[in-house]
């Protein structure tokens, strides 16, 4: 039996399942073709768990339980923690996860799995049946696809107009031709607090689709220089990253953002700037403005940014510091500027910063992307005029 792993649309795995073993044909990231026939092992494994954070061959090694459960025919069933419910006799989904699998079955047996994120989708599917799954829409939007290999160009450190640079990887479609250094993409930017290579493997997908992709650590973030403020600077900074990207050799001018929570916020303050090179924007999740969403709401400090500002506190992401086993005792610490000091040993700068003001002053203004009539808010006000720009 075979099936096709897809993201996106694009096919990333050939497995062969077989007398109770798994084999497997990876695609080959850097040059667009499937590899040799292998052991589906955890390596390969990893991979797709960094792509689409599924246990891809966790799914195999339950596959056979899961369809003892589906046969039963009952409106849901748990199975080692998971909970499933049916839906319209077509398939069993996963609830109260992240990132949960919908089982697809007929007759008792599953012949998909959709795994859905916040702007992707992962189908494992049985070799022959893609036309019934939502790849018939990826069909019809690349009838003639060519998936391009994808080609890391480099770092490039993007100069602000105050004088820090911003650490920027670039991805390219890999051509193989002597117009290879000629062709100009249009692009799409991340711009992320969280570390330009953490699960930088799910934005191959738009390399592969014929764009340039750059990831850059924001200010005081990681390899980028300067102060680390939270929302304050990404307006001049996103404006001033969009400009050098439309100068660079390798763009055809047209940048399009992706991302969510903090990544969705730095995509509406760069719009906010009313840069003509942004055409797109697909914002998931967006962290809003402060007094409005955090980390002030109403005025009120939002307690729960108080794990993030740990996690945030040193100039890499350290996601342990939000896991303390005594949140109860550390929220009644007083007064709350001390709380860092105490629960952590040191102070976050940007937490005192916060915490200074308690009123809407300029300070949350610089960061505000919906200012109205003000240069900063010409973008959402119908500044730009919009353009297709497919992703």
């Amino acid at each position: 039996m075979i099936w096709n792993f897809y993201f996106s649309g694009i096919l990333y795995g050939r497995i062969r399942e077989e007398n109770e073993t798994l084999t497997i044909q990876s695609l080959n990231i850097e040059t667009g073709c499937l590899g040799e026939e292998k052991a589906f092992k955890e390596e390969e494994n990893s991979f797709f768990q960094r792509l689409c954070s599924r246990d891809i061959r966790g799914f195999f090694s339950k596959k056979e339980r899961y369809e003892e459960e589906i046969s039963r025919g009952k409106e849901g069933f748990v199975l080692n923690g998971e909970r499933f419910t049916r839906r319209r006799e077509e398939a069993y989904v996963l609830r109260n996860r992240k990132f949960p699998l919908d089982l697809f079955y007929e007759n008792g047996k599953i012949w998909a799995v959709l795994m859905s994120g916040r702007d992707y989708t992962g189908v494992l599917v049985k070799e022959g049946l893609e036309e019934r799954t939502v790849l018939s829409r990826w069909t019809k939007a690349y009838p003639d696809e060519n998936s391009f290999g994808v080609c890391f160009w480099g770092t490039e450190m993007v100069q602000t107009r105050d004088g820090e640079s911003l650490a920027s990887d670039v991805y390219l479609p890999a051509v193989k031709s002597a117009t290879a250094g000629q062709q100009r993409w249009p692009a799409v930017l991340i711009r992320t607090p969280y570390g330009k290579r953490r699960g930088v493997e799910v934005y191959y997908r738009f390399v592969q689709r014929g764009y340039a992709v750059v990831i850059q650590d924001v200010r005081g973030r990681e390899d980028s220089t300067g102060e680390w403020m939270p929302q304050h600077y990404e307006i001049e900074d996103g404006d001033d990253t969009l400009n050098w990207i439309a100068a660079q050799p390798w763009s055809d001018g047209t940048v399009g953002m992706t991302g969510g929570s903090y990544l969705g916020y730095v995509q509406w303050a760069a719009a906010a700037s009313g840069n003509p090179h942004l055409k797109a924007m697909l914002s998931s999740v967006c962290a809003g403005s402060a007094f409005a969403d955090l980390p002030r709401r109403g005025g009120c400090f939002n307690s729960g940014m108080l794990a993030w500002g740990f996690a945030m506190s040193e100039q890499r992401m350290r996601p342990e510091l939000m896991a303390q086993d005594n949140w109860d005792e550390i929220l009644d610490i007083r007064p709350i500027q001390t709380i860092p000091q105490k629960a952590l040993g040191h102070e976050v700068p940007f937490l005192t910063e916060w915490l200074k003001h308690k009123d809407m002053d300029d300070f949350w203004e610089k960061g505000k992307y919906s200012l109205q009539g003000t240069t900063q808010g010409r973008y959402l006000t119908g500044g730009v005029p919009p353009v297709r720009f497919s992703m």
